[in-house]
C-alpha cells in the first residue's frame, strides 16, 4: 500500500491568468509519455463555475473571496475525514490560494503540533486584503495562514464586508493561527513588494535568495532549512513552479520570474528535503499550460515529482 496520499485540488480562484485548474490534466496526460504513474488521487471540491458567473459580487481588494471561501469551508470537512496523518501527502494544486486550506486541515487535525513550512517560490505571498497591489488572494495565503493582517504598512482600509469573510479563512485552522514565523522558510523569493519585505524583517524570517543560494550550495541550504525546523512535528513543502527559472525551464506558469532554480537545483534540493525522517506534506503548484509550449513545465515537473515520489513512499 502507498505511503503517499494523493489530492487534486483544481480550484482557480486565486489567481489573475486563467488555466491552473488543467494542471493535473496536463501532468497525468505527459505522464503516458513517460511510463511514470501519478497513482490513485482524490479529487477535492471544486468551485471554478463561479468565475462564468458575472452576478458574483465581486471586492476589488480580495477577488473571488466569496467562491474560496466556499471552497474552503467545504473541502475542510473532506480533507479532516480524508486525511491519514500517519502517511505522507502530495497535493496537486491548481494555483497557491488554497495552502492555507491544507496548513488549516492538518493544525485541527493535530492542534498541539508545529507544522514546518518551506516554501519554495519566487514570491512572498505574505500579502492581506489591506496590503494587496492586484487583489488576487494567491498572493494572501501564508498571511492567512499566520493570521496576519501586516497593518503597519497597510494600503487601505476595506469593508466590514471584506473583514467579515478574511477573518472567517484565518480561523478556519481552529484556536491558533495554523503556523507560525519562527517555522517558516522561504527558497528561491526574489520578487517582493515593500509590505511582503517589512512583516518578513519584522518576524525575522528565513528566507534564501537566489545569491545566497548560489553563493552557499543547493545543500547546504537545504540542511539549513532542516536544521532550523528540527522541533517541528511535520513538514509542509510548497513547491511553486515558478520559483524555476523560465528560461532554463518553461513559461507555463502565471507569474514566472527570471533567475530561478535550474531544474538540476531543483531536483537536488527537493531530493534533500523530501528525505526528511519527518511526516512530510508536498505541494506542487502554479502550473499553468495554456500559457506553456507543448506542456514543458509538467514534463519537466514530473521530473521532480518521481524524485519525491521515491522519497515520500521510503
Amino acid at each position: 500500500m502507498s505511503k503517499i496520499q494523493r489530492f487534486v485540488n483544481t480550484n482557480e480562484l486565486g489567481a489573475g491568468t486563467r488555466g491552473t485548474s488543467l494542471s493535473f490534466e496536463a501532468l497525468r496526460m505527459e505522464s503516458l509519455n513517460t511510463g511514470f504513474d501519478l497513482g490513485n488521487v482524490f479529487y477535492l471540491f471544486n468551485n471554478n463555475e463561479i468565475l462564468f458567473n458575472k452576478l458574483i459580487k465581486q471586492y476589488e481588494y480580495a477577488l473571488n473571496i466569496d467562491g474560496i471561501l466556499k471552497y474552503y469551508e467545504k473541502n475542510i470537512d473532506i480533507l479532516m475525514t480524508e486525511i491519514n496523518t500517519s502517511n505522507n501527502q502530495l497535493f496537486f494544486s491548481a494555483d497557491h490560494a488554497s495552502t492555507g486550506l491544507y496548513l488549516s486541515a492538518f493544525k485541527r487535525l493535530n492542534p498541539e503540533s508545529r507544522i514546518g513550512i518551506i516554501w519554495i517560490d519566487a514570491h512572498g505571498d505574505m500579502h492581506s486584503p489591506y496590503t494587496s497591489p492586484s487583489g488576487n488572494m494567491h498572493g494572501m495565503t501564508l498571511n492567512m495562514s499566520l493570521r496576519q493582517d501586516n497593518l503597519e504598512v497597510k494600503k487601505r482600509d476595506i469593508p466590514d464586508e471584506i473583514k467579515a469573510k478574511w477573518k472567517k479563512l484565518q480561523n478556519l485552522s481552529g484556536n491558533e493561527a495554523a503556523i507560525d514565523f519562527k517555522d517558516l522558510v522561504f527558497i528561491g523569493i526574489r520578487d517582493l513588494e515593500y509590505e511582503e519585505e517589512y512583516i518578513l524583517t519584522k518576524n525575522n524570517v528565513k528566507h534564501f535568495n537566489m545569491d545566497e543560494i548560489h553563493n552557499e550550495g543547493i545543500e547546504s541550504i537545504a540542511k539549513s532549512t532542516l536544521n532550523k525546523l528540527v522541533d517541528c512535528d511535520h513538514i509542509f513543502i510548497s513547491f511553486d513552479v515558478d520559483s524555476m527559472d523560465p528560461d532554463e525551464v518553461s513559461f507555463g506558469t502565471g507569474t514566472p520570474v527570471k533567475n530561478g532554480l535550474t531544474l538540476d537545483e531543483a531536483k537536488q534540493l527537493l531530493d534533500i528535503l523530501t528525505s526528511s525522517d519527518k511526516k512530510t506534506t508536498f505541494e506542487v503548484v502554479e502550473i499553468n499550460p495554456l500559457l506553456d509550449t507543448k506542456n514543458e513545465m509538467s514534463k519537466k515537473t514530473l521530473e521532480l515529482l518521481e524524485i519525491v515520489y521515491k522519497n515520500l513512499e521510503k
